[in-house]
């Protein structure tokens, strides 16, 4: 039997229901807020509906729902607190232009990818922001656990197939408003730009935060200044830092 697989990618975590679903077919969602229509025959269904999903702010109908790691935070420390924010988007995104041809190598790197996202944020405390897929960003209460998971991350995707660029920065965040993130969003996705995917390259701030509150073992990383550079959107020069995934 042939697998009929269709996808729709939603800008949001929100639901997304088929209309007129051809026959033999079921709706699931995967790792990166994708529903797809999967032949119930098909060897990838088991596959697709074992992985988690990077989102981790929906329920059973897909309505918005806070993170677990959020609440925690937020009823320890209230709704401003200092905050640091990890972004990822791949290195080279054009490496998915096949996958609209159905290339199932595609397809699969970018559900371990998702798997391995998902994995790394519920491992050191994380909460995820927005976006799906490889492009997300993530919140966290330590710096030095949004360090840890940003160079795990770097170090290993997941996927020989798929690199990523990530970032972050830091900053005190009100929760409780609907544009909290983004600024420090904003920010973030400068910092990107810069990354070949190495490296993870943060802000001044973020760096200030590990020199006091992170351990020895991040503090002896291979940090590399990175002076004046000119941010678009924001005014002056900055400095900036990249740490390398390989340190030891």
């Amino acid at each position: 039997m042939r697998t009929r697989l269709v996808c729709w990618v939603p800008s949001r975590c929100s639901r997304v229901v088929a209309t007129n679903p051809p026959a033999g077919t079921r709706t699931i969602r995967d790792p990166m807020n994708v529903y797809r229509q999967v032949g119930e025959s098909s060897p990838m269904a088991t596959r697709q509906t074992s992985l988690p999903s990077i989102c981790a702010c929906g329920n059973s109908t897909g309505d918005q729902m806070p993170d677990d790691n959020q609440q925690k935070y937020v009823s320890e420390k209230g709704s401003a607190a200092l905050l640091s924010l990890v972004a990822t988007c791949p290195v080279d995104p054009s490496v998915f232009a096949t996958r609209l041809a159905g290339n199932e190598r595609i397809e699969h790197a970018r559900y371990v990818v998702a798997s391995r996202l998902h994995d790394l944020i519920q491992e050191h405390g994380g909460w995820h922001v927005s976006g799906t897929g490889e492009s997300v960003a993530v919140a966290f209460g330590a710096p030095s656990e949004a360090l840890d998971m940003a160079v795990d991350l770097q170090r290993d995707t997941g996927s020989r197939i798929i690199k990523l660029r990530v970032a972050i920065h830091v900053d005190v965040v009100d929760q409780s408003t609907e544009e909290a993130y983004d600024g420090m969003l904003a920010f973030a996705r400068q910092l990107l730009k810069r990354d070949s995917g190495e490296d993870v390259w943060t802000s001044d701030d973020f760096k200030n935060q590990i020199d006091h509150h992170g351990t020895d073992r991040q503090r002896q990383l291979t940090w590399l200044m990175r002076p004046n550079c000119q941010l678009e959107g924001f005014e002056g020069r900055h400095i900036l830092w990249s740490v390398s995934s390989t340190s030891t």
